[in-house]
């Protein structure tokens, strides 16, 4: 059984980019959800329709982001080991 080590310097750049991508999904479904009502309230204009799909793409992209992130975290956690970690074997 693989011992895993997380270093603290890696642990909090994991954190920090789990923040700033939920951070940039949240101000993203902001200007969304404006941007669909003033379509609503002021009619067809193309900037607003620009401004949905830039919010729409930033959306996906920090999703994207997101997920690789999550992946990469447990992929590495699960599956990489420390050999200097692990527990010395008893001796019989």
């Amino acid at each position: 059984m693989k011992t895993v080590v997380i270093e603290g310097k890696d642990l909090l750049f994991t954190l920090f980019k789990l923040a700033f991508y939920i951070w940039i999904g949240m101000w993203n479904v902001r200007i969304l959800l404006v941007a669909v009502k003033m379509v609503i309230a002021v009619g067809v204009y193309s900037t607003y329709f620009a401004v949905i799909l830039v919010s729409v793409y930033g959306i996906y992209s920090a999703f994207r982001g997101l997920k690789k992130t999550v992946a990469k975290t447990i992929r590495r956690w699960l599956f990489e080991g420390d050999s200097a970690a692990q527990l010395p074997r008893q001796r019989k």
